[in-house]
């Protein structure tokens, strides 16, 4: 193949990578030389193209079919649902020049199948940076974005565009993950909320039943002991405090079995008395029956003397 193909081809690729790409540049650059577009489209049929230049091979992919012929970046912007292969590992040929720089080589999409496109060395230019193509991941998917020779402030300050949106991005993820675990943490702490709140109920509807049963227990022990009991209790709790009222409340039922040991004591002494009067009506009686006896008796000695004297 001729040099001059090979020289035509650098430009080309060099007037696409500074222009970013557009399609008019493109098409102004391969009709320069008829020669030098049978030329391209033959090594690229072939799958190779060599002499100072690109050389295009297919990718190996087990999702999609081989690409023969991968077309050169596009102007329009490229999203693929898959990711880009891995980087190849090229070897590099003797630089053309001592200034020259190599230009690594990168992955392309014809639309249906992937595509490596083989690096070259380039001529620097001043004042100016290699900016490689690259795949950049958005989402679910992977954007193409163009490279080139750029000046080296317009690529500082695309880099430093780019690195602060990973940053904005990559910020707003973080916001996005905190506001999600305060969200899911707000609906734990509500739910937690809830369920004491529910906890305290059921207890409080235990203890109102229970209260409700004591109360109603005590009730029919006595609705006048207990009018007493609330009567007493309301105006010592009016007089003193919480424990003062405890100890009222237990020097009541100390009162309350106190009376009850008196009036169980007093029975004791009635029943005892009565036992006692039961005694002694029981000893007058038998006095009775004895003084009866001995009067029946002397009647009988009466009875049995007068029989005699007569």
């Amino acid at each position: 193949m001729s040099p001059w193909i090979g020289l035509n081809t650098r430009a080309t690729m060099a007037v696409h990578h500074l222009i970013g790409g557009t399609v008019m540049a493109r098409a102004f650059v391969f009709r320069a030389s008829s020669l030098s577009a049978v030329a391209l489209a033959a090594g690229l049929a072939s799958g190779c193209y060599v002499s100072g230049g690109y050389r295009t091979t297919a990718a190996p992919s087990s999702r999609a079919a081989v690409a023969t012929t991968p077309a050169p970046p596009p102007s329009h912007a490229v999203v693929v649902q898959e990711a880009p292969p891995a980087p190849r590992a090229e070897a590099q040929p003797p630089k053309p020049t001592p200034d020259a720089v190599w230009v690594g080589g990168y992955w392309s999409w014809n639309g249906s199948a992937w595509g490596w496109v083989d690096g070259g060395w380039e001529s620097p230019r001043p004042e100016h940076v290699y900016v490689r193509p690259r795949w950049e991941a958005r989402g679910r998917t992977y954007v193409f974005v163009p490279g080139g020779w750029q000046r080296r402030a317009e690529a500082h300050a695309r880099r430093d565009a780019r690195r602060e949106a990973r940053a904005e991005r990559r910020e707003a993820r973080q916001e996005a993950r905190a506001e999600r675990r305060e969200a899911r943490q707000e609906v734990r702490e509500a739910r937690r909320e809830a369920r004491q709140d529910a906890r305290e109920a059921r207890q409080e509807a235990r203890s109102d039943r229970r209260e409700a049963r004591q109360g109603a227990r005590e009730a029919r022990v006595g609705a006048r002991v207990e009018a007493r009991a609330d009567r007493r209790e309301e105006r010592q709790e009016a007089r003193q405090d919480a424990r003062e009222a405890r100890q009222g409340a237990r020097s009541d039922r100390r009162e309350a079995r106190q009376g009850a040991r008196e009036e169980r004591r007093e029975e004791r002494e009635e029943a005892r008395e009565e036992r006692r009067d039961e005694r002694r009506e029981r000893r007058g009686d038998r006095r009775e029956a004895r003084e009866e006896r001995r009067e029946a008796r002397g009647e009988r000695r009466e009875e049995r003397r007068g029989g005699g004297m007569r």
